[in-house]
């Protein structure tokens, strides 16, 4: 039985994992990989895919709550935008149309 590996490595492996998942890879992929690479079995490559998979669904969800900000605030914008264009509109059409 391999020596259990340190929290780092574990951090570093779980990386690799969402590496090798947002490349198109499969849990074979990761098995295969792991094995050669780092002599662990399958029971310590799904510890890593969790860890890979929540990381990688935060990182997603962070993703999701930018875009969802910047789609608010362009809409704010754009609306500020549209208002002030209105109201310089009446400014200049009170002050040169109606003397």
């Amino acid at each position: 039985m391999a020596k259990k590996g340190t929290k780092a490595e574990t951090i570093v492996r779980a990386q690799k994992f969402a590496e090798i998942i947002a490349n198109g890879g499969r849990r074979s992929d990761c098995v295969r990989y792991a094995s050669e690479t780092w002599g662990v079995g399958e029971r310590s490559v799904d510890s890593y895919l969790n860890l890979a998979r929540e990381n990688l669904k935060k990182d997603f969800d962070s993703d999701m709550d930018t875009r969802d900000i910047y789609y608010d605030t362009g809409y704010m914008v754009s609306l500020c935008v549209a208002i002030g264009k209105v109201e310089l509109g009446q400014k200049l059409h009170d002050k040169f149309l109606l003397h």
